[in-house]
């Protein structure tokens, strides 16, 4: 596994700031239909009060769950030709926070693409699909220690709103997947 440069590093920041913007999918603030509802057809959006209530499946066609594991699972994507997806899941009781796997989705085979330590997120699979590019506090002196303060928080029973943590220990690194 290597680090990556800190020109890519910059081209992903940039990319991770603008390629969840064009997934968004609600309403305005006004309550009038998004410009993506006016493209559903009027049951679908009819139906839209269900999908507020956590129904979303109204609003896709043809799903299938792809993971099974663990206690959550997130952010996910297809490689160019859609056979595998790289997706972050928390798996280890050990450690609380998302690691990095890709899925065959014609075999179910999945490969763990991170070290399983620290925190991970973004991954996404290269074009060639022989590489995956993650960020990552592997590196992290301190990366153990946060892992026992969230088990710690967790096994208190206190909770907190959702919020995305970033860490200045976040680098990115790539990894050669073992059958790409």
């Amino acid at each position: 596994m290597r680090r990556v440069s800190i020109q890519h590093q910059l081209t992903a920041l940039v990319l991770a700031a603008f390629v969840p913007s064009t997934l968004v999918w609600g309403q305005d603030k006004s309550g009038d239909l998004t410009r993506a509802e006016k493209t559903l057809p009027a049951e679908t959006v009819a139906g839209k009060a269900d999908a507020d209530k956590g129904n979303e499946s109204i609003l896709l066609a043809k799903t299938r769950q792809l993971t099974f594991e663990g206690r959550r699972a997130g952010e996910g994507y297809f490689n160019a030709d859609g056979s595998r997806m790289v997706f972050q899941s928390e798996r280890d009781p050990a450690n609380p926070f998302y690691q990095i796997y890709v899925t065959d989705l014609e075999t179910g085979d999945i490969e763990k693409v991170s070290p399983g330590h620290g925190k991970t997120t973004c991954a996404w699979i290269h074009p060639t699909g022989k590489r995956v590019l993650f960020a990552s506090t592997q590196d992290d002196p301190e990366a153990s220690g946060k892992q026992k303060v969230e088990l710690e928080l967790r096994e208190s029973g206190k909770q907190r709103r959702y919020a995305w943590d970033y860490d200045n220990q976040y680098e990115l690194y790539a990894k050669e997947l073992s059958d790409g």
